[in-house]
């Protein structure tokens, strides 16, 4: 054949082109050229092949890989792809597309015994996976897979994530998902299936110089949609890893730290998923938080409008608000002094609760930080149940929290910080409050969510009446991690964005004794009670409250201190990549919304 005669030529001018371009343009991601790549991939597998039938599989892997392209018209965020990562990918789409064809061609001209067909077969499901699983994501969610997806998929222990499914999967997804496995089988079957028999396997220098053809061109189309995922995945573990390592170091730094701090009890209660503009105290028309409503219009209350959450899921969230790292100053993660870590050097005993889980297969910063605690104690460490229950269940109320406040002990000469993390409003909702307290129903998915947050302003109550008689109580301080779309029927999600998934509740309750002996801080508080806050600031406030200097905090970041820079064009979300939304002046009407669904 004509066609096969040529092939080594133009395998080799392929190869002289290609490192000519390299050589010429060391920027080998222009698009267009970049997707010439994708084509020259394709060509020459198909010249090692020339079969209608290798033709035919090439066309479909790659439209398959490349039709992820098309997620953004079902996410709740309708933005289309930056024209050079579309390109990118449907060149990677093609380069990979012909080497798997190719790879697969040649396992099919060694035989064709079962043991062959089964790796065939394994191959073209291993294939065909990753762009499945973009298309299983995005039903079923109506998001894109996300690095911020995977991250919180590893960081999920098993029965959250059954909890998950449970409150999302509906009959309609699960038809979907049986449509798509089919779809696996059917497509894998016939891409793995032997199209070579009118065709001989080409020369093996034929094949090796493919083969290095292709790994010439692969890495300059790594900047895909696919790859992108995976590296960012990649990059935020090690950052992980790389903070949990630097702790010694960091430590280290406060040891010269003054211990001449504030004395007294202070507790920071840590909400979840809590909307305030589902609050009554914040004007929401049902009567969702009584006891904050009235407790806001006393002297020792101060309810900040203006506060919202840095990022919209807990690990991101909780790991700048819990460390010196906020959105405002140049600082990396993995050198950022965590609360506990700048408590513990300045003297001050900490203790930790938390009423959720630890999280699943990768420790984050969250559960690093809270673990430094002087004592640190999950009450759910493995499972999601009420405590002295035997049999697992997703039921889990907070209060748990307030029966274990019974059994700290504090003494009124200690320094202490008390650290509460609640389970708050996470889903599913009508486990987080008993069986018989539900004062807004059960009809909808709002009227739950209301009742979680009616839930939680009794507990906080509870909470408070509970601390303010420990010896020595100085003061409370309240914020949630992120909020909930639920105005829209969505959760918390990266990746279906919305402005509502930051409006976050935040308050201070003081004893006497300390608005007494701090006028001029309080009066600073509440002058700042309409200021814009992110709660990667919830550091230097706290700091502040107990009198701890680091050398470190800059004025304008701290709430507590006349300096405080109250712009709001400065302030932002997402960890800096996005500005803030303040809520519209109409919302919010506590209507009955239908849920959409987010992890």
């Amino acid at each position: 054949m004509i066609i096969r005669k040529k092939t080594f030529r133009c395998l080799e001018l392929c190869l002289i082109l290609c490192f000519l371009s390299l050589w010429l343009l060391p920027s080998f991601s222009i698009p267009c050229l970049t997707l010439c790549i994708g084509g020259i991939g394709g060509i020459v597998g198909y010249m090692l092949f020339p079969t209608r039938a290798f033709l035919q599989r090439w066309l479909v892997g790659t439209a398959f890989y490349a039709s992820v392209l098309l997620l953004p018209m079902l996410t709740a965020r309708t933005q289309a792809f930056p024209i050079e990562l579309s390109l990118i990918t449907l060149a990677f789409s093609m380069l990979l597309s012909s080497l798997v064809l190719c790879l697969l061609q040649l396992l099919a001209s060694c035989g064709r015994n079962l043991l062959l067909c089964l790796v065939r077969f394994t191959a073209a499901v291993l294939f065909f996976f990753p762009p499945l699983l973009f298309w299983a994501y995005g039903l079923h969610t109506h998001a894109l897979l996300s690095a911020d997806t995977v991250l919180v998929i590893l960081q999920t222990y098993p029965v959250e994530a059954l909890q998950y499914l449970k409150d999302t999967l509906t009959p309609l997804h699960s038809g979907l998902l049986v449509v798509l496995l089919c779809l696996l089988y059917a497509t894998a079957s016939w891409f793995s299936r032997n199209c070579a028999d009118t065709c001989p396997p080409p020369k093996r220098r034929y094949t090796a110089l493919y083969l290095l053809l292709v790994c010439v061109l692969l890495p300059h189309t790594s900047n895909n949609l696919y790859v992108t995922v995976v590296n960012d995945t990649s990059e935020a573990l090690k950052t992980q890893e790389t903070f949990l390592q630097a702790a010694p170091t960091r430590q280290a730094r406060l040891k010269e730290l003054s211990q001449e701090t504030r004395p007294g009890l202070f507790v920071l209660v840590i909400g979840e998923s809590e909307n305030r503009l589902h609050m009554s105290a914040y004007g929401y028309e049902r009567d969702t938080t009584p006891w904050l409503r009235a407790k806001a219009a006393d002297d020792d209350c101060l309810l900040f409008t203006n506060a919202y959450a840095n990022y919209v899921s807990t690990a991101q969230a909780l790991s700048y608000a819990l460390t010196e790292k906020n959105q405002y100053m140049d600082l990396s993660l993995q050198d950022a002094a965590t609360l506990p870590e700048t408590a513990r050097a300045a003297g001050i005993r900490t203790i930790m609760r938390s009423n959720q889980g630890k999280f699943g297969l990768y420790s984050t910063a969250v559960t690093a930080i809270e673990d430094e605690c002087d004592d640190a104690l999950w009450l759910h460490p493995q499972q999601f149940s009420n405590r002295g229950q035997e049999r697992l269940n997703f039921r889990v109320e907070d209060g748990d929290i307030v029966k274990e406040l019974k059994s700290i002990p504090i003494a009124s000469t200690d320094r202490t910080l008390l650290i509460l993390h609640l389970n708050g409003s996470h889903n599913p909702y009508p486990c987080r409050y008993p069986e018989d307290f539900h004062p807004f129903g059960t009809a909808t998915i709002t009227d739950q969510y209301d009742n979680t947050v009616a839930y939680n302003d009794k507990i906080m109550n509870q909470i408070y009446e509970s601390v303010r008689w420990f010896p020595n109580f100085q003061c409370l301080i309240y914020l949630s991690d992120h909020s909930e779309g639920i105005d829209h029927g969505i959760m918390h999600d990266s990746n279906s964005y919305l402005p509502e998934m930051t409006y976050i509740p935040f308050y201070i309750l003081a004893s006497p004794a300390f608005r007494s002996a701090h006028q001029d801080q309080w009066a600073t508080l509440a002058s700042h009670r309409s200021a814009y806050f992110t709660n990667d600031l919830l550091y230097d406030l706290i700091c502040s409250l107990m009198g701890i200097q680091t050398g470190h905090m800059l004025p304008e970041n701290d709430i507590a201190r006349p300096e405080y820079d109250a712009r709001p064009e400065r302030f932002r979300t997402e960890h800096g990549k996005l500005a803030i939304t303040p809520p519209a002046v109409a919302e919010p009407q506590g209507g009955q919304a239908s849920f959409a669904l987010a992890p």
